[in-house]
């Protein structure tokens, strides 16, 4: 039996991280419109930079140091000037074997209780053990809960973290006691075990991604027509995704984003979750889709439409061909709500316009002098327009066209009408 790894019994170790310099000056300071506000702790010491330190809760870790640790305590970072009150809180340390791993907290308020991946670091960091105690000091970079929560930082470099844990103690199996037994052994086989299960199947459906469906997409009036959009599966991720910053007033910062539903001319490369910026979004009616909790306690909803508890919604929407001339795609597009990014939340259902039949044109002449000519010769200008092939194939002829030769005839006779006047007999083609 390979030998176990336990924790120490009464654990010691700590977290030490600032998350963001910029983001504690940005809070603590008076250089940024507005006084300056506070960075405090509650059962965590903040020094006066602003860098909180969070004692050691339990470790669970095996022989290599790999596992998960939690750390008690909490910092809250207030600046009534922005309308920000974050708090970060109940901090876990998942440290995978190759050194890797993340530092998740809970973020309130943030709409519900789940951890969300405030930091990444990649195994880089140094670890040393002294006296039965690990230290690890790392580079982190921000994650998707960071940035849902100040609206910045998500995959860039910020603090480094310094975590310390105990050393697992490698507690040595108890050898098996030797048997002898006296007894015959037995030749009846011995019977199966009964195994009968007593857990009920799960009968909860899998959560349905987000869809949207559009009452018509094909052959839409350019000057303009409405459509209904029904959405269904927009409901919140548990990862922090669909989270809007806590700088928004409430009742929106730290709730649901919800998602914008726009009708528009994107380009080919739109997503924001894919890195493309908002100018390959060209949007041309946009409503902003929250939680209906949100929505009814809202005084002014213009823009704004409810995403029911079952995450469905429904929008008449008057959609035109606004920009013939523009490249991109006409459709109705989703993704998530204002600075959120969530790749499940972005859908395009495109739609196309009818194309204007051209008016038919009916063949005219004019005549630049048509009365009191110069009865000895007078030249006029002929203008025609409007003579242009028939697609009944009436204007085909079928006679062979008269070409110039040396064999042609040279003199006006009944074959070789004067210029400018009608033929009297068709023209014969050169032998």
């Amino acid at each position: 039996m390979a030998p176990a790894a336990v924790a120490a019994e009464a654990p010691s170790g700590a977290l030490t991280w600032g998350v963001h310099a910029n983001w504690r000056n940005y809070v603590a300071t008076a250089q940024y419109p507005g006084a300056g506000g506070s960075i405090t702790g509650d059962g965590a010491t903040v020094d006066a930079a602003g860098i909180a330190t969070f004692p050691l809760a339990s470790a669970d870790v095996d022989e290599t140091g790999a596992g998960t640790l939690t750390y008690s305590g909490s910092v809250r970072y207030l600046k009534e000037a922005h309308t920000i009150d974050i708090t970060f809180s109940d901090f876990i340390v998942a440290v995978a074997a190759d050194g890797s791993g993340t530092i998740s907290a809970v973020v309130s308020p943030g709409g519900n209780s789940a951890h969300q991946v405030i930091g990444t670091f990649d195994g880089s960091g140094s670890r040393t053990e002294a006296d039965g105690v690990f230290t690890v000091t790392t580079p982190t970079k921000g994650g998707a809960g960071l940035a849902a929560a100040t609206g910045n930082y998500e995959g860039i470099a910020i603090d480094p973290a310094t975590f310390t844990y105990p050393a697992p103690v490698v507690v040595e199996p108890t050898p098996e006691p030797s048997v002898t037994s006296t007894e015959e052994p037995s030749t009846e086989p011995t019977p199966e075990p009964s195994v009968t299960s007593t857990e009920e199947p799960s009968t909860e459906p899998e959560p349905a991604a987000p869809a949207v469906k559009v009452s018509k997409t094909d052959d839409l009036d350019p000057e303009g027509e409405t459509v209904t959009v029904t959405g269904s599966g927009f409901l919140p991720a548990d990862d922090g995704t669909t989270t809007l910053p806590n700088y928004y007033p409430a009742p929106l910062g730290g709730a649901f984003a919800g998602a914008y539903v726009v009708f528009g001319k994107f380009a080919d490369t739109w997503k924001p979750s894919e890195g493309a910026s908002r100018d390959a979004r060209t949007g041309n009616v946009t409503y902003w889709a929250i939680s209906r909790a949100d929505y009814d306690a809202m005084t002014d909803t213009t823009g704004y439409l409810p995403i029911e508890t079952d995450g469905t919604f429904t929008v008449d929407i008057t959609v035109s061909d606004f920009a013939p001339d523009a490249t991109g795609n006409y459709g109705i597009y989703t993704y998530s709500g204002s600075g959120a990014k969530n790749a499940d939340f972005e859908t395009y259902t495109p739609v196309t316009f009818t194309e204007d039949e051209p008016e038919p044109v009916t063949p005219t002449v004019t005549v630049s002098k048509t009365e009191d000519l110069d009865g000895e010769g007078e030249t006029v200008t002929i203008t025609g327009t409007g003579f242009l092939p028939a697609e009944d194939g009436s204007t085909n002829g079928t006679r062979p066209r008269w070409q110039a030769s040396s064999q042609a005839p040279t003199s006006h006779s009944e074959s070789t009408p004067t210029p400018g006047s009608p033929p009297r007999t068709p023209p014969q083609a050169p032998a």
